[in-house]
């Protein structure tokens, strides 16, 4: 089964505890579009200039695997 690129972008973001959105662009091949797309759907959140996982999308994640 292949993973939607958001659950894919949230595994990534969920690998880490982190990151900034160059390093997003440095490790992901989602590029921005989905790193926006995951906030505007509130499965990240960016504080100061760091983007990390939040609860809704660690809730998404684990409904996604779990399929």
């Amino acid at each position: 089964m292949s993973l939607d690129p958001i659950t894919q972008g949230l595994q990534h973001l969920a690998s880490e505890f982190s990151l900034t959105r160059q390093e997003w662009r440095d490790h992901h091949r989602g590029g921005d579009s989905l790193l926006d797309s995951l906030v505007s759907h509130g499965y990240a959140q960016e504080q100061g200039e760091r983007f990390g996982i939040t609860r809704q999308g660690q809730v998404r994640l684990q409904a996604e695997v779990a399929e």
